[in-house]
């Protein structure tokens, strides 16, 4: 499931520089209890930030640091993170896209009994992707 750690319901990219500093450390705090809600609420044990932004924000809401971080209702949650597919990021349009492609689909969890393909090794460590399920970028 897809949540948008804080967005206006109109929709509308509005970012905390673009607001006035009187307002921001109120929404952020209001924004943080509402990922942590959504958290609780769902069970959830992964979190996936789509860019660093979102990535940073996670950490700071659910007391994260390296990889770990931890629900309200005391669950340890797993942190993790991939690049924002923005058309002004960089790395998510380097190789037309192939290597955003290749981050969020490691990034995408992979349960018991999932088939998968392994996409690199490093050491003794396989990384590996699901099949089916895995992203697809539909910005074209």
């Amino acid at each position: 499931m897809i949540v948008d750690w804080c967005a206006p319901p109109s929709g509308a990219n509005v970012t905390p520089d673009k607001l006035p500093a009187a307002v921001v450390a109120p929404l952020f705090e209001a924004c943080d209890e509402h990922l942590r809600e959504v958290v609780d609420v769902l069970g959830a044990t992964r979190i996936v930030g789509v860019g660093a932004y979102a990535t940073d924000r996670a950490k700071r809401a659910l007391s994260g640091s390296d990889g770990i971080g931890i629900s309200p209702s005391g669950r340890r949650l797993r942190l993790d993170a991939c690049w924002h597919p923005s058309p002004a990021s960089p790395l998510a349009n380097r190789n037309g896209g192939a290597d955003w492609r290749a981050r969020t689909n490691r990034a995408t969890p992979v349960n018991a009994g999932d088939t998968i393909k392994v996409v690199a090794i490093d050491g003794i460590t396989l990384e590996v992707e699901p099949l089916e399920g895995a992203a697809r970028d539909y910005r074209r």
